[in-house]
């Protein structure tokens, strides 16, 4: 079995994506008023504003 690499964009911004809306619902469950909608929501946009920064800021970095 091959292992999965986080070299490829599209496997990065997906583990970071669902990493991002896990921590904002357990953001919303703990502090909040449960609104697991809006944390879903938030959690996909911050996830890929991050890793599309991220994966911009690398390729900048290498050249």
């Amino acid at each position: 079995m091959e292992e999965i690499s986080l070299e490829h964009p599209l496997i990065f911004t997906g583990v970071v994506v669902v990493v991002w809306i896990l921590l904002w619902i357990g953001i919303e469950v703990i502090l909040f008023n449960d609104d697991v909608t809006g944390a879903v929501i938030t959690g996909t946009a911050s996830g890929l504003a991050f890793a599309l920064l991220y994966i911009v800021l690398r390729r900048q970095t290498e050249k």
